[in-house]
C-alpha cells in the first residue's frame, strides 16, 4: 500500500467525512467539513486545523493514540 502525504491523508479524512455526512446528514459533520475545506493557498478555511492535523499524526507516529474500543462490564445489579 502506498504512503500517504500528509495532505494526501488529509483529504483521504475528508473524503471519509463527507461519506458519513451524506449517510447521515449530521449539521456538526457539516460544519466540521465547512472548516476543513481547503481554501487556493491549500490550508483549511480554519487554519488551526492544520495544525492539528500535524499533531494528530505526530500521535499517531509516536504511538499515542487508542483506537482500541475497552467495554466495561455492568456494575452488579445492572444491566
Amino acid at each position: 500500500m502506498k504512503r500517504l502525504t500528509e495532505r494526501e491523508a488529509y483529504v483521504a479524512m475528508y473524503a471519509f467525512l463527507q461519506h458519513w455526512h451524506g449517510l447521515t446528514k449530521s449539521d456538526a459533520i457539516a460544519a466540521l467539513l465547512g472548516s476543513m475545506s481547503l481554501l487556493r493557498d491549500d490550508l483549511p478555511f480554519d487554519p488551526a486545523l492544520w495544525d492539528d492535523w500535524l499533531n494528530a499524526i505526530k500521535a499517531v507516529e509516536s504511538g499515542t493514540v487508542d483506537v482500541y474500543m475497552t467495554l466495561k462490564p455492568f456494575p452488579p445489579g445492572e444491566s
